[in-house]
């Protein structure tokens, strides 16, 4: 979750990364704690642009399942 504070945009990377190996479990991982650290910083648009593109991500392979 450090990386994440230092650079948000690694969440949807390391997730796209996870969901491109089948590691759907580490991607969840990933878009769960980049959710709870932009609750936590709530007013912090990077960390929400993050989160929402990691979810983005999580739900467009969901529904090519």
């Amino acid at each position: 979750m450090v990386l994440f504070t230092q650079e948000p945009g690694a969440a949807p990377r390391l997730a796209r990364l996870a969901l491109r190996t089948r590691a759907r479990d580490v991607a969840r991982l990933v878009a769960d704690s980049i959710s709870e650290l932009s609750r936590r910083n709530h007013g912090c648009l990077s960390l929400a642009a993050a989160d929402t593109h990691t979810r983005g991500l999580l739900e467009a392979t969901r529904r090519c399942d």
